[in-house]
């Protein structure tokens, strides 16, 4: 006995391959190349429903969960790095500003001080 419907959802999480042998044991394969290429009813499959259903029915398969993984990872390993170093920048930014002034009195320390006067110095000789 068939069942009548109007639409196709085909929903699924887990492996392409344990679940098209489900679908071949069951006797499905069939069924859904009927609905989908005779029939042309509406299918709706969401993540491996879609694998399934272009599997079945004979439709390319891409093997998009590994390529998404790795954009993924990618992205994250970018992120990550990039938060890494930003905040790398803001902490020697931090200890050089607590290194050239004294935390006391907030006066330039004296070697701050010598390197501050010889810059000025070499750039004083160097404009005569």
């Amino acid at each position: 006995m068939r069942t009548v419907f109007d639409y196709i959802i085909f929903p699924g999480v887990g492996h392409h391959g344990a679940a098209m042998a489900a679908l071949h044991d069951k006797d499905l394969i069939v069924a859904l190349k009927e609905a989908v290429l005779d029939q042309h009813k509406p299918v709706l499959g969401i993540c491996l429903g879609a694998q399934l259903i272009a599997g079945a029915t004979g439709g390319p398969l891409h093997d998009w969960p590994s390529l998404a993984a790795a954009f993924w990872l990618l992205t994250l390993i970018t992120s990550v790095s990039t938060l890494v170093g930003i905040s790398q920048l803001a902490f020697m930014i931090v200890l050089v500003r607590q290194a050239i002034r004294d935390p006391l009195t907030g006066i330039v320390s004296r070697l701050s001080g010598q390197e501050l006067l010889e810059r000025q110095f070499q750039i004083a000789l160097r404009s005569k």
